[in-house]
């Protein structure tokens, strides 16, 4: 009998640590995934502004670019962009872009070929931009590696033309951006637009209604303490 409540009470006293530790473990887990949660909505969703510096290559599409065969390295040419960001949370945000460099297009090198069909642009526009990454429930600013889309509209200059009218197109643009990050403050990424604009921006009407270009480039952003 002596031996029979001995057993009894070492079960209840190895028992009783064991079940508050339990119950302590859950209250833990339970205030980290609350503390978590709180965070993924509130801390880590707060926007932000950035500024991004990139180069690359661009190549249009005109008169007679695809029907005269013209190799890749002849219709390739650099252009460079400047775009500052202002994010209003993690996810959504506004963009400034600002593009310069040259095209080259076979129907401007046939008329002239000392230029070898190349004409200087600048354009600007103002962008919808998102975050896709943080589509979702979770939401975090510093993610290792994000993807952007963005969208908008602007105009494109060019000083090749002898009157006014012809020198400008409205534009639009479309375009996509894989984000890495080096630290807090810096990140460095890999962009692809395409952009529309009017049919006589090379000086020369077709049978379309608008020509094209796309680029693609490689940058650096800052992004600025908050």
């Amino acid at each position: 009998m002596k031996s029979g409540k001995n057993v009894f009470f070492f079960i209840l006293f190895f028992l009783c640590p064991v079940c508050l530790l339990h119950a302590q473990s859950e209250e833990s887990i339970h205030k980290y995934v609350s503390l978590r949660k709180q965070t993924s909505y509130v801390r880590d969703n707060k926007g932000s502004w950035t500024v991004s510096l990139a180069g690359g290559t661009n190549v249009y599409f005109g008169e007679n670019d695809l029907s005269s065969g013209t190799s890749p390295d002849k219709r390739l040419s650099p252009y460079g962009k400047l775009t500052v960001s202002c994010w209003l949370s993690s996810v959504w945000g506004f963009r400034a872009q600002i593009d310069g460099g040259y095209f080259k297009n076979q129907a401007v090198r046939e008329e002239d070929d000392r230029n070898k069909g190349e004409f200087y642009f600048m354009d600007g526009y103002l962008q919808v931009i998102t975050n896709i990454m943080n589509w979702g429930t979770y939401k975090r600013t510093n993610r290792p590696v994000s993807v952007y889309i963005y969208a908008g509209g602007g105009m494109i200059w060019t000083p090749d033309r002898k009157h006014a009218p012809a020198q400008y197109s409205p534009a639009a643009v479309l375009g996509g951006q894989l984000n890495v990050r080096i630290n807090d403050y810096w990140s460095i990424y890999l962009e692809c637009d395409g952009s529309i604009i009017k049919d006589n921006f090379n000086n020369h009407t077709g049978e379309r209604t608008y020509e094209g270009a796309a680029g693609l480039a490689l940058g650096l952003t800052y992004r600025f303490p908050y």
